[in-house]
């Protein structure tokens, strides 16, 4: 493996182009571009680069009578609320240069703006700069800079794209929605499977061009040019778009370094992101600890424990921690480890980096056995940083990362989550044996005894355990549609007699006249969605499993579909990869299928380039990180 990219580097540079253009100007970033900024080095970075001000994207904002220079970092299209709040910032300052920087391709700013038709790629540029004079009463220049601004780099080679956060694949009652709905057109779909792009309304359309606009500007980061692949019937979408896309054609041309790009939807293995089997320490801090404001990606550490003051977490005084320190090589290196090793082995790194900070810092630490770390060792070890300042700017990031790591283990919601991965686990032996049970009549049990111990359990670890037994057993989960219906009828009798916290939930959106009717109508509608997730993976053959049944000598287990498919693509025998497709065929390729009449043409595979970039539609976990990283190593033939 010769050929490398480098995602955080890459990224930086862009980072870096931008800083430069700050010096002595106010900047105005939106939430979006904050939170990639935030894995960059954060509002720091700006002001090193001389920055008189970092505010808000926000219509109470503006510049002060002194301020001249100002910069704006939009991530979306200037439409609807983000012109509106441009206008107003704008109109209530005194700018005389005003430097617009958009991780929005030109040409898809055209598309925001005109729609698809328009040929000139520049027009919309035109007409902003034009409404910005008019806004400025044309006291300002006013210029524009594209940068792809919209990677967030959390370890090497992950990364996530915060504008899409809120995206996730179509099930399939929706693309069966969108198959009778597209009957009267002009080229109906012939199936539900030939539901492409031109058959969405158009806002879903939109937000997948962005989505594709989004990757592009990534693989201009990185700089290679990509061969497209994809696995579900969404990612088919976003792979179609993707390799026609006109304005990466020139980019496809100038880059030197060749990868595939494998799109997976999240919907073909829903059970693996929602489980509670974590095997990392990062697994566990992201599903216990509350998110940092405005954030998706990271979380809000508590510090107070190192300071000599008695904090009361309502009043949020003291400014939480996080995960993000990029400016730290060492708290990055240790952020990887906590994303990719064991969790006994992690726990051993951080009390090994702990113990000689503290030897750096000449506290007086006691040694304990080496063996048996436990966070209550960590713990101990934090306290003799309590109140020591230099000390604990110097190891601001080993620190922060320690203290998610101990409050995420003694948090409450972690011996919920160990009670939930017991259920899991039962519900997967009765999914694996051959008894003859409905695991949806073991899955009611098991949600009837949480139900009855409320104060416990939200609403959300009930939908959870739903979400996983239906994505885990598929159109198995239930003997016969008169079962389920049996079981929607005993959790509506469930819940009104409980008294519990779903009544108040519904109440808060249908309102005080809840009755049966209505809750029997969100049910259904709950059972629609979980009966489509179940068949997900019907067109799949495959992958049309996500777990293994057990035999005499194993228990059933989990079979995560993003570890089947990552050892199929690079195991050496280059197994036949049915599911997955190529949707970068262009004339090259046709050209050589039809040779293929003489000699055997070789169906492309995501392991032809040295480079694999992996992107799934809806999200990946920790652990699923983990298990990538472990085939990779293992086989040591790609970039992953």
């Amino acid at each position: 493996m010769s050929v490398s990219v480098d995602l955080f580097n890459c990224s930086v540079s862009c980072w870096d182009s931008l800083s430069v253009k700050a010096h002595k100007a106010v900047v105005f970033i939106d939430t979006v571009s904050a939170e990639c900024l935030h894995w960059h080095g954060g509002a720091q970075l700006l002001f090193n680069a001389g920055a008189l001000a970092v505010k808000e994207f926000s219509a109470f904002e503006n510049g002060l009578p002194d301020q001249k220079r100002a910069m704006f970092i939009v991530s979306g299209g200037l439409v609807d609320t983000t012109r509106v709040i441009l206008q107003n910032i704008i109109e209530a300052s005194s700018f005389e240069q005003i430097l617009l920087v958009t991780s929005l391709n030109p040409a898809m700013h055209t598309v925001v703006e005109y729609g698809p038709g328009e040929s000139d790629e520049g027009k919309a540029f035109n007409f902003y700069r034009q409404l910005i004079s008019e806004w400025s009463e044309d006291r300002a220049s006013v210029n524009f800079m594209y940068l792809p601004l919209v990677v967030a780099p959390v370890v090497p080679n992950l990364f996530f794209l915060p504008e899409h956060q809120d995206l996730f694949p179509l099930l399939p009652n929706e693309l069966h929605s969108l198959f009778i709905t597209n009957q009267n057109q002009a080229r109906p779909p012939m199936s539900v499977t030939d539901v492409g792009y031109e058959h969405l309304p158009k806002m879903l359309q939109l937000k997948f061009k962005l989505l594709v606009c989004s990757l592009n500007s990534m693989l201009e980061v990185l700089k290679i040019s990509e061969d497209v692949y994809c696995l579900g019937q969404t990612s088919r979408m976003v792979a179609n778009e993707l390799a026609g896309l006109s304005w990466a054609r020139s980019r496809r041309k100038t880059c030197e370094t060749r990868a595939s790009l494998l799109i997976v939807d999240r919907t073909l293995d829903v059970a693996s992101a929602v489980g509670h089997h974590g095997e990392t320490v990062l697994d566990k801090i992201l599903s216990t600890l509350g998110k940092l404001p405005e954030h998706n990606c990271d979380v809000a550490v508590e510090m107070a424990s190192l300071c000599k003051v008695t904090c009361n977490p309502d009043f949020g005084v003291i400014v939480p921690g996080c995960l993000s320190h990029s400016d730290d090589g060492a708290s990055t290196s240790l952020l990887a480890t906590m994303a990719t090793t064991k969790f006994k082995e992690c726990l051993m790194e951080m009390n090994r980096q702990l113990v000689e900070a503290a030897n750096r810092e000449k506290l007086p630490i006691k040694l304990g056995r080496m063996n048996k770390i436990t966070v209550d060792t960590l713990n101990s070890h934090v306290a003799h940083f309590q109140g020591k300042i230099s000390a604990i700017r110097r190891n601001s990031g080993l620190l922060q990362l320690v203290l998610a790591t101990i409050q995420a283990v003694k948090s409450p919601k972690s011996t919920i989550h160990d009670s939930l991965f017991g259920i899991e686990k039962g519900l997967l032996q009765v999914l694996g044996d051959d008894s003859g049970r409905s695991i949806c009549v073991i899955c009611y049990s098991s949600i009837f005894e949480l139900m009855c111990n409320f104060r416990l359990y939200s609403v959300e670890d009930i939908l959870v355990l739903l979400v996983y037994v239906y994505s885990l057993a598929g159109p198995d989960c239930y003997a016969d549609k008169e079962e389920e219906n049996f079981l929607k009828n005993s959790w509506v009798s469930v819940f009104f007699s409980q008294g519990n916290s779903i009544i108040r939930i519904l109440i808060f959106f249908l309102g005080d006249d809840l009755n049966g009717s209505q809750l029997e109508h969100v049910l259904e509608d709950l059972f629609t969605k979980l009966n489509s997730l179940s068949s997900a993976r019907d067109e799949l053959k495959q992958y049309s499993s996500s777990f293994e049944a057990g035999s005499m000598t194993s228990q059933a287990s989990l079979k995560p579909l993003l570890k089947q498919v990552i050892t199929d693509v690079l195991d050496p025998s280059k197994p036949e990869l049915i599911d997955i497709e190529n949707r970068s065929s262009g004339l090259k390729d046709l050209l050589k299928s039809g040779f293929g009449l003489f000699r055997a043409a070789r169906k492309p595979r995501p392991s032809d380039h040295p480079v694999l970039v992996i992107f799934v539609l809806g999200g990946i976990t920790p652990t699923e990180v983990k298990q990538v990283r472990d085939i990779s190593s293992k086989f040591n033939s790609h970039q992953v």
